[in-house]
């Protein structure tokens, strides 16, 4: 896919990791931003691992301040 801009690429790479394809064949589709996008999707694939992993399920009140208490 080329014309297109890197700020697309990205978001269009981010669809497709939302999707569920691997990283490289995200990397593939947009060659030219191949060296750029790695790193970005990478971040974005960590972070995704780690929420899934590490916070597990979490009710409002564990994640929002008490707002009342503070103030």
């Amino acid at each position: 896919m080329s014309g297109i801009s890197f700020t697309e690429a990205l978001d269009r790479a981010l669809e497709l990791l939302e999707q569920g394809h691997p990283l490289e064949y995200c990397v593939r589709q947009f060659p030219e931003y191949a060296d750029e996008l790695r790193p970005l999707l990478q971040v974005s694939v960590d972070l995704q691992r780690f929420a899934d992993t590490s916070l597990g399920p979490l009710r409002a009140s564990q994640v929002e301040p008490n707002w009342d208490a503070i103030l």
